[in-house]
C-alpha cells in the first residue's frame, strides 16, 4: 500500500470525518414534498446538540414533523384512518430525506401521530439527538420523564431513564404538543397516538405499540395507543367535511414556525 504524507493525511482524515457526518447538516431549508407536509425540522438540526466553540463538529439531530390544524375536531377520523395517515407519514419522511440527501442508515426508523382536538401532530423518532427530551430546557415533557422514573424505581427499586434517551416519537409528538399550547395539559383530551416503525427485513413500516419506556410516558400523558391489529383505511379530509388543514411546523430549537399553508387532501 502506497504511504500519505503527513499533510496528505491530514486531508484524508478531515474528509472522511466530513463524509461521517451527515449531507444533512448544510444550511437549506427545502419545501416538503407530501401532502402532509412531513419536513426536516432545520432549526433543530442547525441548533441541537448545543454547539460548543472550539469542539470538533459534531452529527447533527435529525428530526422530522408536521402540524395540520382543522377547523374542526379530527375526532371522526376513525382508528384505521389514523393508521394509513401514520403510514403516509412516514413514507413522506423518507422521499424529504432523500432530498436533503440523508443517508438511508440515518433515516429515523419510527413516524407518529398524535390526534388531538382540531390537530393532527406528526413526529419521528430522532437520530444523534444526545437525549433531546433530558437534556433541552424545562418543560412537560421533561416533568412527565421524571415521573415516569419515580414509577420505575418505586416498582423494581432501580434508577432508570427512558430507553433510547427518550428519542422516540411518542414523546416528541408531546414535545410538539406543548410547544405549540405552553401551560395546556394533554391529559384529559382523549388524544390518540398511533406510530409505525420501519422493518428491515421486511422493507417497510409497520403498526407498532409504545415501547422502551414511551407505553409509560403514553399512559401518565393520557394518550390512547391505536391497535396494531387494526386494518388502515382510505381517507379523504376534504369529502369527509375536515375540509383543507393549515399546514405548519413547529421547530422545536431556535426558530418561528413556519407559515401555514393550505393543503388539498392526503
Amino acid at each position: 500500500m502506497i504511504g500519505l504524507s503527513p499533510s496528505y493525511l491530514v486531508l484524508f482524515i478531515c474528509w472522511a470525518f466530513g463524509v461521517l457526518l451527515d449531507a444533512a447538516n448544510d444550511k437549506v431549508r427545502l419545501d416538503p414534498q407530501g401532502p402532509l407536509g412531513i419536513t426536516l425540522d432545520t432549526a433543530t438540526r442547525d441548533n441541537w446538540p448545543r454547539i460548543v466553540e472550539g469542539a470538533l463538529p459534531t452529527k447533527r439531530m435529525l428530526f422530522w414533523s408536521s402540524w395540520l390544524k382543522f377547523g374542526k375536531t379530527v375526532d371522526d377520523l376513525s382508528d384505521g384512518q389514523l393508521w394509513q395517515i401514520v403510514h403516509d407519514a412516514h413514507a413522506e419522511m423518507r422521499t424529504d430525506a432523500a432530498q436533503y440527501k440523508v443517508p438511508v442508515r440515518n433515516i429515523p426508523t419510527a413516524m407518529v401521530v398524535l390526534a388531538v382536538g382540531n390537530e393532527l401532530i406528526f413526529a419521528s423518532s430522532a437520530k444523534n439527538a444526545n437525549s433531546f427530551a433530558y437534556n433541552y430546557e424545562e418543560t412537560k415533557v421533561k416533568n412527565t420523564l421524571h415521573l415516569c422514573q419515580i414509577a420505575f424505581f418505586e416498582q423494581s427499586g432501580e434508577t432508570l431513564e427512558h430507553k433510547n434517551g427518550a428519542n422516540c416519537g411518542e414523546v416528541l409528538a408531546a414535545q410538539l404538543y406543548y410547544t405549540i399550547h405552553p401551560g395546556e395539559a394533554l391529559f384529559g383530551k382523549g388524544a390518540r397516538i398511533a406510530a409505525v416503525l420501519w422493518n428491515k427485513a421486511e422493507g417497510r413500516p409497520i403498526q407498532t405499540d409504545p415501547f422502551w419506556g414511551c407505553n409509560k410516558f403514553v399512559e401518565v400523558e393520557g394518550l390512547r395507543p391505536l391497535d396494531i391489529g387494526d386494518t388502515a383505511e382510505a381517507y379523504d379530509f376534504e369529502t369527509m367535511g375536515l375540509g383543507k388543514p393549515e399546514i405548519n411546523q413547529m421547530q422545536l430549537c431556535g426558530a418561528p414556525a413556519k407559515k401555514p399553508e393550505s393543503s388539498s387532501n392526503a
